[in-house]
């Protein structure tokens, strides 16, 4: 029987996209940008501090700009950096191999980001339910500020502030208890909003979209 030469249109169309180069960037032409750990303002009161986690909210703030994938995203912690030094100082002993953790390759930054929270509000609403004994209405509430400076580290310009903003509300619920606050997953899922909210207004800061202006012949 003769061999059927017919080739589907498709695997032509899937063998020409695979010949085809791919563009990649390499993760060092990537911009490089560390997160300083956020600042408290006095607008921010101290009875409201304790549940104020910055450890959190800073994980959240390096956890958005890595997920763009447009980045590299730096430590600057000082406990990853000491972590860091500690390995390196290790790895120029006798008993390493000396094959990893050399000194002075410490990648250095292109941007700074310098948040700080502006308002922080995290409080619950109790009050007496009418007609019933120990019986309340609650209601949990929160607001997370923050502003955000991004700084050429080359120039030591300020490029531009970020404002960000996120709250939640539940709903009221009747409880037998008024005390307590609210739970820490409201404040996790604020410090991701803004999170968010700050990466995706960096990266539109430095990828800017290019708008191509058209003639009136459309040209």
């Amino acid at each position: 029987m003769a061999l059927n030469t017919y080739i589907p249109a498709a695997l032509i169309v899937l063998s020409a996209a695979l010949s085809m180069p791919t563009l990649v960037i390499a993760d060092e032409e990537l911009p490089a940008v560390a997160v300083k750990e956020p600042k408290v303002g006095e607008k921010v009161s101290e009875s409201v501090q304790r549940y104020l986690n910055i450890e959190r909210l800073w994980a959240e703030l390096e956890a958005s700009f890595r997920a763009t994938r447009k980045l590299r995203v730096l430590s600057r912690d000082q406990e990853v950096i000491a972590d860091i030094r500690e390995e390196q100082q290790f790895a120029q002993s006798d008993l390493a191999k000396g094959d990893a953790a050399a000194t002075g390759e410490l990648s250095n930054a292109n941007y700074l980001i310098l948040p700080k929270v502006q308002d922080f509000k995290f409080y619950r609403s109790v009050k007496p339910l009418p007609n019933f004994d120990s019986k309340y209405t609650r209601q949990d509430s929160g607001l997370l500020q923050l502003t955000a400076q991004m700084v050429n580290t080359t120039t030591g310009q300020v490029e531009t502030n970020f404002d960000l903003s996120a709250k939640f509300a539940t709903s009221s619920q009747i409880v037998n208890t008024k005390a307590g606050a609210p739970d820490s997953t409201h404040f996790t899922a604020m410090a991701k909003d803004v999170a968010a909210q700050l990466a995706d207004q960096f990266v539109a800061a430095v990828f800017p979209m290019k708008v191509v202006q058209r003639t009136r012949a459309n040209q």
